[in-house]
């Protein structure tokens, strides 16, 4: 008998794992880290519905690029909940899909979901699908404590997903608001910025675009200080969700999965300069959005094991279906992570994103290569070498000495693709 706590951060980029001592210490050490999991769209929504169907965006379940997306296509069918139903308790904590409303959705045993919007610490509402309360306390702790509840007491097997808020951002100003207990944590915090000052391979959506300035770098350290304070917040949750399963005896049949739904740019590619000046962005496909931390422990996990193959958020949904032995009703990208997939491709997909081109990208394990819709020229393509260029600098994309990898590339790509 197997349970399975999935914790997902709200846009935590994969370099703020060190902020995270126990995570990053004690749990990595109990388990396996995925050191290139990514989120095939980097955004909120579109992360959480491939997470909650087990799709790319592309596929028929899923079709969710954007934030604006009300739901799931068919969430009484094709739904990661309701395929668990025979098999586990189940159990939804905080945030499920943004401007989705109050209705309890089938599958969920338990349900405290913010509602609407409301991602804020303190004056936000949650619903349980037939009354809403507004509690006084920090969300996170209000969170931590229901979730508590629910690993302590539900009957096994069960699954809990719980999704905080932390550390999510919005692209015009952080309105992060930590624990009182963090609030002065890191001011020595002075992030390493990686400025793009070389534009010549790159297409001219980034070329065009003017560097941050000094004002808005320094808005974007203390930000990045906010978010540090906060992931550190969710650490803390964490050690205590660990210590309530191993006094209640649950810890050795428990998978812990630890995630996020996406990074944010700091300054990086350019991204994050305008009018008006912002300080950070999402759904880009440099891996400062795209890849994001992820550490499993618990049964089927090697101790202290770290997989750099790609890996990406559906591979989640594809590993607790596996775990709890139940049957999806539609087909799944994702696989189970409890055996290898080296020498495997995932798909990277962006539609509809303002000033933006649409495409798709494939990464291995040392390649990413992306196409651009309707583009031509130059700007066609990106590609770079993540084993030499991991900050995504310098696209070898229009080198002709490299144009048959590129095609070799190209061709996997749409075999990816539906």
């Amino acid at each position: 008998m197997t349970n399975v706590l999935l914790v997902l951060a709200d846009d935590m980029r994969a370099d703020l794992l060190p902020y995270m001592p126990f995570v990053n210490h004690v749990l990595r050490q109990e388990g396996t880290q995925l050191t290139n999991m990514r989120c095939n769209v980097p955004l909120c929504n579109p992360a959480r519905a491939g997470l909650l169907t087990g799709q790319y965006a592309q596929g028929a379940a899923n079709g969710c690029y954007a934030n604006t997306s009300r739901g799931l296509p068919d969430p009484e069918r094709d739904a990661l909940p309701v395929w668990l139903v025979d098999h586990a308790t189940t159990g939804m904590f905080g945030k499920y899909l943004q401007g989705f409303g109050e209705a309890k959705q089938p599958g969920w045993d338990t349900w405290r979901v913010l509602s609407a919007d409301e991602q804020e610490a303190y004056g936000y509402t949650i619903t349980d699908g037939t009354t809403s309360v507004t509690p006084e306390e920090h969300q996170l702790a209000y969170l931590a404590r229901a979730t508590s509840e629910f690993i302590r007491t539900a009957p096994e097997p069960w699954f809990c997903y719980f999704a905080p808020t932390n550390p999510h951002v919005t692209t015009v100003e952080f309105t992060n608001n930590p624990l009182p207990a963090s609030i002065t944590r890191f001011g020595w915090l002075r992030w390493p910025f990686v400025l793009l000052e070389d534009v010549t391979t790159k297409p001219s959506w980034i070329a065009s675009r003017d560097q941050l300035r000094p004002s808005g770098l320094s808005r974007l350290r203390h930000a990045i200080r906010q978010q540090a304070r906060e992931v550190h917040d969710l650490d803390t949750v964490i050690e205590g969700l660990h210590a309530d399963l191993a006094s209640t005896g649950r810890l050795d049949d428990t998978v812990i999965m630890f995630a996020s739904d996406g990074g944010v740019t700091y300054a990086e590619q350019r991204l994050g300069a305008g009018v008006p000046i912002t300080t950070a962005t999402k759904n880009h496909p440099y891996d400062v959005c795209a890849r994001i931390p992820c550490i499993i422990r618990g049964p089927g996990f090697a101790r202290g094991g770290v997989r750099p193959e790609p890996a990406v958020l559906q591979d989640l949904t594809a590993t607790i279906l596996a775990l709890f032995g139940a049957t999806p009703t539609v087909p799944q990208d994702g696989i189970d992570l409890r055996a290898s997939s080296a020498g495997r491709a995932t798909l990277y997909e962006r539609r509809g994103e303002p000033g933006f081109p649409d495409g798709v990208g494939i990464v291995d394990a040392t390649r990413k290569v992306l196409r651009w819709a309707d583009q031509v020229g130059d700007d066609r393509y990106e590609a770079y070498d993540l084993d030499t260029d991991p900050d995504e600098l310098v696209s070898w994309a229009n080198d002709p000495a490299r144009r048959a990898e590129r095609d070799h590339y190209d061709a996997q790509l749409d075999d990816l693709l539906i």
